[in-house]
């Protein structure tokens, strides 16, 4: 009989977890970032958007072991989703420049993928990827003359080859080689 005459009734959920600790891991529903913690008085809170809790500090632990790679986007597997959810914009800073990316739901419909514009002004080379109000990466940047080549988890660890196709892209004598073996 909930809204009868008026009246609402609202269920508090308690836990026994620790005050101002992350619930669970964050979601993305409709576009919007929801994530679950617990209050002070060991109740359970739905912070929607963004508006008190941070999703860099929520994530910091699983964006660590993230070993993730992807072209312009990255799957972030810690971060849930719905079958049909709109995307959500988000603010990141690379290296020193804060810019826009968006969270859109992962071709699996259960999680989340971190896209990034393809033309970035930074200089060549790996750039730490953060979030508001967190030091700790979730994921790194690989820019080659201003464009986005691939973005990596940050545990991702790539093998000797591609450090070293990484190492030599931009040295104008291996392109001048490059050129001419491809004429």
């Amino acid at each position: 009989m909930d809204g009868c005459l008026g009246g609402d009734r609202m269920v508090r959920v308690t836990g026994d977890a620790t005050p101002g600790a992350p619930a669970t891991g964050p979601a993305l529903t409709d576009g919007r970032l929801a994530l679950p913690n617990w209050t002070a008085d060991r109740q359970l809170a739905l912070d929607v958007d963004q508006r008190q809790r941070k999703l860099g500090p929520d994530t910091a632990g699983a964006a660590a072991a993230n070993t993730g790679r992807g072209g312009r986007s990255l799957p972030l597997p810690y971060i849930a989703a719905g079958a049909d959810g709109a995307p959500a914009r988000i603010k990141v800073t690379i290296s020193a420049l804060t810019l826009d990316a968006e969270l859109i739901p992962a071709p699996d419909g259960t999680t989340v993928q971190l896209r990034l514009l393809t033309r970035l002004k930074l200089p060549a080379g790996r750039h730490p990827v953060t979030l508001p109000k967190t030091d700790t990466p979730v994921a790194y940047a690989v820019v080659r003359d201003g464009a986005l080549l691939r973005l990596e988890g940050t545990a991702y660890e790539s093998r000797t080859g591609r450090r070293l196709l990484d190492s030599v892209a931009d040295n104008v004598q291996v392109r001048r080689v490059r050129r001419r073996l491809s004429r």
